[in-house]
């Protein structure tokens, strides 16, 4: 009944585990990915992998927002899916409705929408849409497009091979930022 697990002889140290987990990379970026802010070609690109469900990505984006909306800087955002344990539809229906959003070129409103959201559920989720004023057609037929939820999975399975496990990560000249930066670091970080 008894069973022996993590012990070790007195006098001696525990084995450590000695590997370390990568750095996480930046995927190649797409044309397609969703943007906010500048559209010039010398602006900074931030890449960022975040969950609108994830308190730490949600304490961070009125920072980001606001370096987007800083006429002083030349700053854009490339938004990605961060991984997630949840892959049914609805632990995917914010990154869903964010794709949806991006089809009709109301990506930018529908993201400070879902970080602002109290809650993430579809009733919550149509209710964006309707003030975004989507196509509710288009967008709910979007919403249950099994094609988009598979896009999603490869992509959050594509950020895995790249060792990207934690929301946020950002990548910013090509360096990887992983977890909450406050807004001075954020700042320091972009020209």
């Amino acid at each position: 009944i008894y069973r022996r697990v993590n012990t070790f002889e007195i006098g001696t140290a525990p084995k450590q585990n000695t590997e370390t987990t990568p750095d996480p990379t930046l995927p190649p970026v797409r044309p397609t990915d969703p943007r906010i802010g500048s559209t010039r070609a010398d602006a900074t690109e931030i890449v960022e992998y975040a969950d609108y469900r994830c308190q730490h990505c949600r304490l961070i984006a009125p920072h980001v927002f606001a370096l987007l909306n800083n006429p002083k800087k030349n700053v854009r955002l490339i938004w990605r899916e961060a991984p997630t344990i949840d892959q049914t539809r609805d632990g995917l229906l914010p990154f869903v409705a964010a794709r949806c959003a991006n089809v009709q070129g109301k990506f930018p409103e529908m993201d400070v929408a879902l970080f602002q959201a109290s809650s993430l559920n579809e009733a919550t989720i149509l209710g964006i849409a309707r003030a975004q004023s989507l196509n509710m057609t288009r967008f709910q037929t979007c919403l249950n497009d099994t094609n988009v939820l598979a896009a999603i999975r490869a992509d959050q399975a594509t950020a895995l091979s790249y060792n990207i496990t934690a929301a946020p990560t950002f990548f910013i000249h090509g360096q990887a930022y992983v977890g909450t930066l406050d807004a001075a670091q954020l700042q320091a970080l972009v020209p």
